[in-house]
Formats: C-alpha cells, sequence, structure tokens
C-alpha cells in the first residue's frame, strides 16, 4: 500500500458537516420510498467540496499536506521561523492531494513551523516542526 493510500485511509470522517448528511440520507432515501414499483429508478445528487488544508508532520524534516483547491489555484508549503507571514524559498504544489514534502537541513534550521498557503488566498495552515 502506497503512502497516498495509507493517508487516504487516515481522512477524518468529519469532511461533511452534519446537516449535509441529513439531507443526503433524505435525498436517498426519498429516492427509494418513489421508486416504488419502478424496476429502475434515477436519483441525481451534487454536492460542494469545500477548500481546506491540512498539515501532518512525519520528522524534522518531513510533512504530509493535504489539500483541497479550487481549479487553477496553487499551493505553497514553507519551513518558518515563528509566524507564516512571507514564504520563504516555497515548494510549490500544483494540485488537490496528499503530498509529501521533504525539507532540507537547511531549510529547517532555525525554523520551528512549517506552513501552507494558496496562491487565491483562501487556505491557510501551519504546524510546529518537531526538534
Amino acid at each position: 500500500m502506497g503512502l497516498t493510500a495509507l493517508h487516504r485511509a487516515s481522512i477524518e470522517p468529519h469532511t461533511l458537516d452534519v446537516p449535509t448528511k441529513i439531507v443526503l440520507n433524505l435525498l436517498a432515501l426519498t429516492g427509494i420510498a418513489f421508486a416504488g414499483g419502478q424496476t429502475r429508478a434515477t436519483l441525481t445528487v451534487s454536492a460542494v467540496v469545500r477548500p481546506a488544508a491540512r498539515i501532518e508532520v512525519q520528522s524534522a524534516t518531513a510533512v504530509t499536506v493535504f489539500a483541497t483547491m479550487y481549479s487553477n489555484v496553487e499551493g505553497l508549503v514553507w519551513a518558518a521561523a515563528g509566524s507564516c507571514s512571507s514564504p520563504e524559498n516555497p515548494r510549490i504544489i500544483a494540485a488537490s492531494g496528499f503530498h509529501a514534502v521533504s525539507l532540507s537541513a537547511e531549510e529547517v534550521q532555525g525554523k520551528n513551523m512549517v506552513c501552507f498557503a494558496s496562491s487565491d488566498g483562501v487556505l491557510h495552515a501551519s504546524a510546529h516542526l518537531q526538534p
């Protein structure tokens, strides 16, 4: 099982709000109830996935970034000292998904956190690095 599969299995189940889960369940039950004597029924459901970002620190120089971004948006990942105010030598994440990011010892020297920001300014995340 690859790194991506392991991390997909660790997605926390709170990604849908409770009201969203209730609405989706009601839509499914309504479709079943009205299908009655029909041998075939069609139910169309659409969902909006909101942008989100999370950083998991694996070691002093390795992090995993999970990002769900709008299309045509990139993410920036960098090590910082104290605050994420300005990206310094950022790594670019070109698409949504799980991304293993390795930082060099020089990149984390004197830094105590890793930061993420999307190019559209919608997403920001940070985590403290392990000493």
